[in-house]
Formats: C-alpha cells, structure tokens, sequence
C-alpha cells in the first residue's frame, strides 16, 4: 500500500497541505516518490546544497509534460523538506528572504513556486508547491553553476548553467533528447492557434445541364447553318433578266461564275464554322446565368481566421470550367454573293468576313476568383479567400460548369472541399455533390444557324 491522499484537486490551502504532510509520514515505509510529489527527510536550507536540491526539484517538476502532470492534483507539485514516511525531523525554520533569494539564483522566475512552513507533530516542515506547466511554457534552465563540495573526486558534481532538469516519475535528472523534444513541443503548442475551423458549402444552385459536342451534334448544325446562309442569302429568283446595260454594269445579275464563287464561299464559311462553333457556344453559355457554381466558407469561430485557401475538386471527367468569359470564338458572318465592291477590289473565294472580337476577357477579375486546373479525372478550383473577421462568411465568384459527355448519365457531380489557413493547424475538409439534369441542350440553343 502506498501514499493514500486525495489527487483529484489541487492542495492549496494550509489544511490541505498539512493533509499531504500527514499522508507522507503515515506512508509504508519504501513508498515510492512521484511524478507530482518529492520528500527530504532533512536539509540545511541555509547551505547552498540545500537550496540548491530544492532549486532542481523545482526545476524539474516545471519542465513536465502538461498533460501527464495534470493526471494529479491539477497540475501542482510538492517539495517537503523534513518529513518522510514513518519519520518527520522537521527543519530549522530558515529566513524567508534568504531562502527566496537563494532558490532564485537557480530558477528562472518563469518556474513559479511558493514556500509554505507547516507545523506538524512539534515540528516545522516546508512545503515548496510548484505551478502546474503550461503549453507555450518556456523551458525553466538552471541560471547558475553548481558544484557539491564532496571531497571525493569521484562523487563530486558539476552542473553547468543551463542545464535542463526534468522530473521522471521518482527522480529529477538531466533531461534526455526525447525530454528536450518534449519541452520544445509544450513550446510551440503556445504559439499555435486551435485546430482549423471553417463551414464550407457549394450554394445552392440549378441542376447543371448538358451540352452535347459530338460530332453528330456539330453535323446537326452545319446542315442547319449552310440551310440558312443559302436561304437568307438567295439571289433573284431564276428567270430574273436585267432590263438596261445600267443593271449589267452594277451587278444585278447572277452569272454563273459568280454561282461558282458562292459555292465556294459557303464551303469555306462552314468549314470556319465547324472550327468555331462549339468554342461559341461555350463563349454564350459563360455569359449566361445558366450553369453557375459558387461556394461560401464561413468562419464559425470567436476568433480571426488568417490567410484562408479553398481548393475545390469537382470528381468527375468530361468538365469543363470556367472561372470568367472563354476566349470569344464568333462563328463568322454568313457568305455574301459577289457585289459590284468584290468586283471593283478584285475579292475571289479566298476573301473572309473578319470576326467580331468584342467583349474579350470583360469578365471582373478579383481574389475570389477561381484558379482552375484539370488534374486527371478531376478539376481543381483554387479560391484565396483571405483573412475572416469572427462569423464573417464569404462567397466565391461563379464558375461556369459545362458538362460535356452526353453519355455521363450521372445524376451528380461529387465535390471535396479542402480549407487551410496560415495560422490554424490542419485542414479542413467537406463533402458535397453537384446535381446534373437529364435534360441537354444541342448547339443550336447557344449558337442559332
């Protein structure tokens, strides 16, 4: 049987710690000290080994492990001087001034201890409570050099200032590396800020629809472009004859070289067209409203978010996506019959309608727009969303999605969210899906003949 005494608290009080007397000296004899608890039977507090072995209790009982030291008394260790189980010599109450000020020659004020003097059994004990470690606790070393004044060579000790202490469970040693890598790490978890905290969603949006570019599509529409240009662009009816040399000599006829050259104009022009089309009707799908994503992070906490990254991957093949406008790809003006200008400058089939480029990359760019790479089967979405003010939500700028594959019959898109920030520890992650409608739109519904 060994210490019998109450841990579940700290012993603050003077009856309290009388009560940690008592339990010491009614110990077994043989009990084992602790990881919260040494006893001296007796020492000279005047001497500088006497304040010296309490100045490396001290030391020792400050350099543990937070969670392992508040497994007793909430943290607090004890150094009795003059009290051990079965006997209680007590000690020659020192001065308190000298006392204090010859511990503080070995500790460092960031190891704080308070001597009590408890009387027991006719006689004085000290009591030296330690405060409990704390994470971001700086390491307590030893401030000054310290020699035992033992004759014998061989039994004689030097510790050098800036020595480590750590307690063990029974002794206070030299710390070891794994000790100093502790320390370090009860160091660092001060600076640290929690663990990240962030509510990422997709806003709620329409089912994204898809656009079919087969090659059975793009024909459906170059049979449906070459009908119109040879329907908006028809010359006379037949049987039209000129009535004057004025209407020779401007043009209004059709010869049949001029036949020839329209037919060579419209090949040329859809064979532009098969080119551009599809480029097109992207380039009109992204100015639309229709198949826009965003998303919203929010910081739930009391506390400012630094430096917040989103990235997004939405799992699926056959995307793609753009954070503004794609590059316009106009399909080209319509061919025109020959006229008295192509004539007069001399213009054959090789001759092209200039596309209309306006509105290039008019799209307002700012930090909450998307970084988009395709990885794989997947595409990345990278957002710098910045710092977030406690409860502050912010929202992304759209996307435009477009789903490709007229084959993908999938009813959802899945999509992982992944959060980081600079000064929270982790990630952050979320699930969630986009929904794709069965309908799809042809061509035609962004790019009419």
């Amino acid at each position: 049987m060994g210490l019998t005494f109450d841990t579940t608290q700290a012993a603050r009080t003077e009856d309290e710690l009388a009560a940690l007397v008592e339990a010491v000296f009614t110990a077994p004899k043989g009990t084992q000290e602790t990881h919260w608890l040494e006893w001296k039977s007796s020492l000279d507090m005047s001497s500088a080994a006497g304040k010296f072995a309490v100045s490396k209790a001290i030391l020792g009982f400050a350099n543990r492990a937070v969670d392992h030291a508040h497994l007793a008394c909430e943290g607090l260790a004890y150094m009795l001087v003059g009290v051990n189980p079965g006997a209680a010599q007590g000690i020659a109450t020192p001065d308190h001034a000298n006392l204090a000020q010859g511990i503080k020659t070995y500790v460092p004020r960031i190891a704080r201890w308070t001597p009590w003097y408890v009387e027991f059994r006719g006689v004085t004990v000290l009591v030296i409570v330690i405060e409990a470690p704390k994470r971001g606790q700086r390491i307590a070393t030893l401030q000054q050099e310290y020699s035992n004044s033992d004759s014998d060579r061989s039994k004689k000790k030097t510790f050098r200032a800036g020595t480590i202490f750590h307690r063990a469970e029974a002794h206070t040693e030299p710390a070891g590396p794994k000790e100093v890598e502790m320390l370090e790490e009860r160091l660092l978890q001060g600076v640290r800020e929690p663990d990240l905290e962030l509510n990422l969603e997709v806003l709620e949006s329409k089912p994204l629809v898809r656009l079919d570019v087969g090659p059975d599509a793009i024909e459906r529409w170059i049979e449906a472009r070459e009908a119109h240009a040879r329907q908006v662009t028809k010359p006379d009816p037949p049987g039209y004859e000129p009535t004057s040399g004025l209407h020779k000599m401007m043009g209004l006829y059709v010869s049949p070289e001029e036949k020839a050259e329209f037919e060579e104009r419209v090949i040329d022009h859809l064979a532009e067209c098969r080119g551009q089309v599809v480029n097109h009707a992207v380039h009109q799908l992204t100015r639309s409203t229709k198949n826009k994503v965003a998303f919203i992070v929010t910081n739930p906490t009391k506390r400012p978010i630094k430096d917040v990254q989103l990235l997004v991957r939405l799992l699926a093949p056959d995307l793609f996506v753009c954070a503004g406008y794609s590059r316009p790809a106009n399909v080209p003006d319509l061919p025109a019959w020959p006229d008295m200008i192509d004539k007069m400058l001399n213009r054959g089939p090789e001759y092209r309608h200039l596309m209309d480029a306006s509105g290039a990359y008019d799209y307002p760019f700012s930090k909450l727009e998307a970084h988009v790479e395709v990885r794989g089967d997947f595409t990345e979405l990278t957002y710098k969303i910045g710092d977030l003010r406690p409860g502050q939500p912010v929202e992304t700028r759209p996307v435009t999605v477009v789903v490709w594959s007229p084959e993908q019959r999938d009813d959802t898109i899945p999509v992982q969210l992944i959060a980081r920030s600079m000064n929270r520890e982790g990630d952050k992650t979320s699930a969630s899906s986009l929904a794709v409608s069965s309908h799809q739109w042809d061509l035609s519904h962004w790019c009419p003949p």
